[in-house]
This record gives structure tokens, sequence and C-alpha cells, in this order.
């Protein structure tokens, strides 16, 4: 039962029935509704808390979260990581957009690359990582999975980097103080072309690449199969 209770709620969620910031209703009003007790109601609620939908605070009602909050499965804080397992969680990340990126190169259309030519005049324009700021690195990479035209991908993608915001962050701190700012914006400008042209496996050489670099400046050093110039 609470399962069910939980699907429905979530069904809810997603359609809008219950919108971002919205206050659960209350414990017994979801009793009356349901017809069952209040241990079940917890039941379902405490699903929907540990996958995102919902998050609880200390003396209210339970609201619902914003969408990339949700989660799919569990990420860890990267902070709580130690360096394997931050090696590990970059290395997924060179898979996952390595892919994405093989896609868009065969599937992008104008529009596309269009978003991708203003997000790096964006970076060029705010300085890339200068004052702290990411928008425009991750726009690009969630440009790139929206590129790929596989609608799964894409929004993974967006709950990724909605969970590793705080290594991207840590990485800008890296990539400012060692004064890399333009090397890695032309390793966003290489990949844009080789996208444009499309030219599959070089994109996706050229994004495992760049994901290698960044996981570098971390300490976290990844197979060399991810890092190679051979990309015709």
């Amino acid at each position: 039962m609470s399962e069910q209770i939980a699907e429905l709620l979530v069904k809810e969620i997603t359609t809008g029935g219950l919108a971002v910031g919205e206050k659960l209703p209350s414990e017994a009003d979801l009793c009356v509704r349901f017809g069952v007790s209040r241990s079940i109601i917890r039941e379902a609620v405490g699903r929907l808390e540990y996958d995102g939908y919902l998050e609880a605070k200390r003396g209210s009602r339970a609201q619902v979260t914003r969408s990339k909050s949700r989660r799919a499965f569990r990420i860890a804080k990267t902070s709580n990581m130690d360096q394997a397992e931050l090696a590990q969680l970059y290395e997924f990340r060179a898979i996952i957009e390595g892919a994405a990126a093989s896609l868009a190169a065969s599937r992008g259309k104008k529009e596309i690359w269009n978003k991708l030519e203003k997000c790096i005049y964006q970076m060029e324009k705010e300085n890339l990582f200068s004052h702290g700021k990411e928008d425009s690195f991750i726009d690009f990479h969630q440009i790139v999975a929206e590129a790929s035209g596989n609608a799964f991908l894409s929004e993974f993608i967006v709950f990724l980097n909605d969970k590793i915001s705080g290594m991207m962050q840590l990485d800008s701190l890296q990539v400012k103080k060692k004064g890399l700012v333009e090397k890695v914006h032309k390793e966003h400008i290489s990949i844009y072309e080789a996208l444009k042209t499309g030219n599959k496996e070089k994109a996706k050489r050229l994004i495992q690449d760049h994901i290698t670099n960044a996981a570098e400046r971390q300490g976290a050093i990844l197979e060399s199969i991810f890092l190679s110039n051979d990309y015709e």
C-alpha cells in the first residue's frame, strides 16, 4: 500500500498537481484521502524523501523539491569521497558524456549549435571560472547531452551535474589558481568544432580528454584509454 501511495504522489508531483515548494497535505488528510493508517502514509512519504521528491523540515510538513534534486540512484557527496571513488566518478562521467558527444555529432541540429556558440561566447564574456561561475560550463555539457537526441541521457546528465556541483566548484578554483582559464576555454571550442563537423570519434575523445584533465586537477588519475590524441 505504501508503494502504491508513493507512486500516486509521484504522479501528482510530476504532472504539476503538487508544485515545487508546495507542502504535502497533512498526515491526517492523506490518511482520509487514501483510507490507510498513519504508518503507511509515513512509509510512502519516507520513500519520496529518499528519492528526492520531498524535503522534510523539522516541525513542518514535507515539501516538494526541485526536479534537479530527484535521484534515480544515490551518489555520495564528492567531498566525502576518497581518491579511488573520485576517480570512478570521473570515469563514469567520461563514459556517459563521451557517449552523449558521439550521438550529438550525428544528431545535432543548427539550433543546438547556435546554443553552444552562445554558451562559448558567454564563457569568454564571463572569463570562464575567473569569478567562480560554473553556469556556462554546466550549460555547455547539458546542451551536448540535449543534442544527443536521447531524452533519458539528457535527463540523467542534468541529475549528474546537480549531484557533482561541488566537484565542479572545486575544479573552477583549480583552473583559476593554475592559470588554465584559456586552456579550458579552448577545450570547449575544440569539442564544439568536432560536434559541428560531425566527427563522432573526435568529439567523444575530446570531451573525455576534457573530463580526464578535470579529474587530474583533483588528483584523480584515470586510465590512459581516456586520454588520446588519436581522433581520426
